[in-house]
């Protein structure tokens, strides 16, 4: 049967594994696993590529660069496979079935440090395989490399390896920070992919090539289509700009150069689809364009996430009853994706591109709002009433939360409920003897959030019409196995298990719950007391400037 012929599950059984699943990356989430079953979670400073084939998977991270050019000196006399291993390239292979019997793997490359040892011992994500199979950390290989070297920097023979074996890629390496340096976000996002270009181009049996890319670049347009649409500066104009300035010139003039983007994130991402259309030549290519990438819906568990970017950050800060008032207004819609949806269509977009080639880059807006929009009020009352029904133990206030879209009412807002209530408890806290934490606490969450406010103020249509197409094109098998369909999302169960998550995993809270709404309880009704408290010295002060100005004048006559 001709691979045409043939469903993206019915592909994965003749390779005698279940489906392997490439990770995805932003705001710091990475999966990766066999079918359903989750393989990896990385911070946020690592980068991956994935290049897998039937019965290989190599994935690489990469430290960020600022680790590297610290490192660098230290790094600069001793070998790659030397040194103290920060970035790896993980390879998996498949047991091969021959009559009736296994073939034996091939050995383990050997690196300073393992991963798979790591992942074995550490990492949430893996519970269920450490439950249900346990012998599938041995196919994981760690193999040096970095992204920001010339090929990568991997070793001839690797290299050899990866060019003979490799038919698919996955590239979603990244940085994801909204306020890098333009140099940095050039080296990670526009010259990463293309040193990936390069290498692919020697890769003699590529099928496919899937780019990550966001759905939050070319924010000029209020409705972003599944198109690459022009930059004001050719690709490599900027590289040359970039290579040819001093680093004070080159952030003189960012802004210039950025233009109507709102950070280097979204003008290098844009300018990367740009040069990988350029350069593809022959290489069928495909991208994918998440938009917030936020908790589990199913898979490997319901609400899992491990970072605390975006609307995670919100969650938690209102469930700790630290973040009062966010810049945003609740009929916006938020567009987020739970994180298997992207990986789930980038493995669809691999198949289809490899078994449909053409020389047009198809694009996939991967997002909800314009096919189930999702209000950032409904986010709100929903995700109220999951903290109310099983709240945390270990809370500064009781929770609440206000969206003031007005930037001089939302400065307003916070000083009252944040900065003025932080003063007082870190006086106090001194007072004690101490460490005063809440200023300094809520000056870094204002930095976080006024990197988010360009988002969090605005609303923009992501036409996600290819991905529905591709529904269509796949077999009922595999649309349950490799779901993507973002209709079928409830939103009130997602995010009732987005919040218990949150809890679970980001805020570490296991108070049982009982004892947990007691302690709410009483931060209440202390609410209460203290709204009380106010009111009555609002009016008193009050009363006593009125008569402060008119009782002279009652008297008088």
């Amino acid at each position: 049967m001709r691979a045409q012929d043939m469903s993206l599950f019915e592909i994965a059984s003749s390779f005698n594994c279940s489906t392997v699943e490439p990770p995805f990356r932003t705001n710091g989430v990475i999966r990766a696993g066999l079918r359903r079953e989750c393989v990896r979670s990385w911070p946020s400073a690592k980068m991956e590529l994935w290049c897998c084939r039937s019965r290989w998977l190599y994935t690489l991270r990469a430290s960020s660069l600022r680790r590297r050019e610290r490192e660098k000196e230290r790094d600069r006399s001793d070998p790659l496979h030397q040194r103290e291993c920060k970035r790896k390239l993980i390879a998996v292979r498949e047991r091969l079935s021959v009559g009736g019997g296994e073939k034996a793997r091939t050995p383990r490359i050997k690196s300073h440090d393992d991963s798979s040892e790591i992942m074995r011992t550490k990492s949430r994500v893996f519970e269920n395989l450490r439950r249900d199979r346990p012998q599938v950390m041995d196919k994981v290989i760690p193999v040096a490399g970095d992204v920001t070297l010339p090929d990568f920097g991997i070793s001839p023979e690797d290299l050899k390896l990866l060019c003979d074996s490799v038919s698919i890629v996955f590239n979603s390496a990244a940085t994801v920070r909204f306020d890098e340096d333009l140099r940095t976000a050039v080296e990670l996002n526009v010259k990463g992919p293309q040193r990936l270009m390069n290498i692919c181009h020697q890769m003699k049996r590529l099928e496919a090539l899937v780019h990550v890319s966001t759905a939050y670049n070319n924010l000029d347009k209020e409705s972003i289509e599944e198109v690459i649409y022009p930059t004001p500066i050719t690709p490599r104009k900027l590289l040359e700009i970039v290579d040819c300035l001093d680093e004070d010139m080159l952030t003189s003039i960012t802004s210039k150069l950025v233009g109507k983007c709102p950070n280097t994130y979204a003008y290098t991402k844009a300018i990367a689809e740009q040069l990988l259309r350029e350069e593809h030549g022959d290489i069928p290519l495909a991208i994918v364009r998440p938009s917030t990438v936020t908790a589990a819906l199913f898979e490997p568990m319901p609400g899992w996430i491990d970072n605390i970017n975006g609307p995670t950050g919100i969650i938690a800060g209102v469930g700790k009853g630290f973040l009062r008032v966010v810049r945003s207004s609740p009929d916006l819609v938020g567009d987020m994706i739970p994180v298997e949806f992207p990986i789930h269509l980038m493995l669809a977009v691999a198949w289809y591109t490899a078994t449909h080639k053409s020389n047009e880059v198809k694009v996939y807006n991967c997002s909800t709002g314009d096919q189930n929009p999702l209000s950032w009020g409904e986010f709100r009352t929903i995700a109220f009433d999951a903290w109310m029904e099983k709240p945390g133990g270990d809370i500064l206030w009781y929770p609440s939360i206000s969206f003031i879209s007005s930037e001089w009412n939302y400065t307003i807002a916070a000083y009252i409920f944040h900065y003025i209530p932080a003063y007082i408890i870190d006086f106090l806290a001194r007072l004690l003897g101490k460490q005063p934490k809440l200023v300094r606490f809520y000056n870094k969450a204002d930095r976080a959030m006024a990197c988010l406010n360009f988002y969090t103020i605005r609303q923009w249509r992501f036409i996600s019409d290819n991905a529905i197409r591709l529904l269509d094109k796949m077999s009922a098998q595999d649309r349950e196995i490799f779901y993507f369909d973002v209709r079928q999302i409830n939103w009130r169960q997602y995010i009732t298990n987005y919040v218990a998550g949150t809890k679970k995993y980001i805020l570490k809270d296991n108070t049982p719950v009982e004892e947990a709404k007691i302690i709410i309880k009483r931060f209440y009704w202390l609410q209460k007391a203290t709204q009380a408290i106010l009111l009555l010295v609002v009016f008193f002060v009050g009363l006593r400037l009125f008569t402060w100005i008119f009782g002279g004048a009652l008297q008088a006559t």
